[in-house]
Formats: C-alpha cells, sequence, structure tokens
C-alpha cells in the first residue's frame, strides 16, 4: 500500500490523513495472529484495560467513597450503640474500601491511558517490517 509523500501531504492533508488510517486498518487486520504478533497484541490488550478504567472511573469512585462511608457509619454505629461487631473486620473493611477509592483516584488517568495507547502504536508499527 503506497502512503503519501510530504508534497502529497502539502497538498490535500485531509486525502493525507485518510490514506494512513487506510494503512493503519489493513496493519491492525494483518497483525491478529497472536502467537506472531504477540507484542502487539499484549499492548493492545494494556490499552483497552487503561482505556475502560478510565471509562468506569467514576463509577470507582462512588461506589469506593459509599462503601467507605457506609463501614465508617456502622463502626461509629457500633461504637455508640454497642452491636457488638467485630471492629477488626471492620476496621479491615475501611482500610480495604480506602485503597479501592485512592486506586480509583490516582491509577486510571488519561496520561497512563496515553502511554498505552502509545506503546501499542509502537508495536503496531515494529510489526510493519514483517507483514507481508
Amino acid at each position: 500500500m503506497a502512503l503519501p509523500s510530504a508534497a502529497d501531504e502539502q497538498r490535500d492533508s485531509a486525502v493525507a490523513d485518510r490514506q494512513y488510517e487506510a494503512a493503519i486498518r489493513v496493519l491492525i487486520t494483518r497483525t491478529r495472529e497472536k502467537p506472531r504478533f504477540e507484542l502487539v497484541f499484549k499492548e493492545n490488550q494494556g490499552y483497552g484495560y487503561w482505556r475502560n478504567l478510565l471509562g468506569v472511573r467514576r463509577i470507582g469512585i462512588g461506589s469506593a467513597v459509599a462503601s467507605l462511608v457506609i463501614l465508617i457509619l456502622v463502626l461509629i454505629g457500633d461504637v455508640v450503640f454497642g452491636f457488638g461487631l467485630n471492629v477488626v473486620d471492620l476496621f479491615l473493611g475501611v482500610a480495604a474500601c480506602a485503597s479501592a477509592a485512592a486506586f480509583w483516584v490516582w491509577a486510571p488517568n488519561e496520561d497512563r491511558v496515553k502511554q498505552a495507547a502509545d506503546s501499542y502504536a509502537e508495536r503496531l508499527l515494529d510489526a510493519a517490517a514483517i507483514v507481508q
């Protein structure tokens, strides 16, 4: 597949962009053979993982914070009203929910998604050298 030259890009960048997109679609299709292009596959998985985590980030934060608040209220209720609950278990639950909230706040972000996308793109372009 012929790619546009620098002169072609200068003349009509929109056409050149469409040609690049078509070439990338062909390259993606030709690198689907997992054993042969395992690095491409793994980088694509990593990109999908971080993209999807970022997509549900608000839900993750909301769930973790809601769970944390509920557990803290139960812990306070146990101290005030003496329900007889296992305080160690409640503290472990609070720690787990706080950890989950921290993960959702800091781990999935646009920079991580961009890094994963760039790594996938690099492996895909590396594979272009061996695709027939």
